[in-house]
């Protein structure tokens, strides 16, 4: 009678967990020589706007920033980044898409951003290595920046950083002076 009861139970919560959606991306992991060698536009920047808008019938936010600095590729005064995912406010409701995984920007954030071109449009870009590739700068309790990431839902295995934790901050003077060593060993 009790193996009964317990099997009573046990069943519905063996269902209950067998339909919750999984909601994580795995990728490995991208070490700074692997985001850089990646990319073609490396860039320190503070995002000034972003646009939502329906492209291929998918939701993309185009986010907008103008550049502080540029360590790889062709100074450029602003950049456009693409980001599946987005917000549509003008249909009703509201219809809202997350890529996990997919970095998130918001107006006034001062970034550091590996980047690839997209095919179109002609002038944008994609962030390499989803929210790998996206370094937040902030500055800490004693005035010095540093950079973090958010890595927005994905589970890294198997880089070459493997057993660290990529995602504590870092101070951005020792992350600006490994991308002039990388940027060095590949010339």
């Amino acid at each position: 009678m009790r193996l009964r009861e317990s099997i009573f139970h046990i069943l519905p919560a063996l269902w209950l967990m067998a339909s919750q959606p999984a909601f994580a991306t795995i990728m490995r992991e991208l070490s700074l020589d692997d985001l850089s060698q990646q990319s073609s536009l490396i860039i320190e920047g503070t995002c000034t706007g972003l646009r939502t808008s329906w492209q291929q019938g998918a939701l993309m936010t185009e986010a907008s920033f103008a550049v502080g600095d540029t360590f790889r590729g062709r100074s450029q005064e602003t950049v456009r980044v693409l980001v599946a995912g987005g917000v549509d406010t003008s249909s009703s409701p509201a219809v809202a898409m997350q890529v996990v995984g997919a970095p998130t920007f918001y107006p006034g954030e001062h970034v550091l951003l590996f980047l690839r071109p997209l095919p179109a449009p002609d002038d944008a870009y994609a962030v390499v290595g989803l929210s790998q590739g996206k370094f937040t700068l902030n500055t800490t309790n004693d005035g010095s920046l540093v950079a973090e990431r958010d890595l927005g839902g994905i589970e890294l295995e198997g880089g070459p950083d493997h057993g660290g934790d990529s995602a504590q901050p870092l101070p951005l003077r020792r992350l600006i002076s490994e991308l002039h060593r990388i940027a060095a060993a590949q010339k």
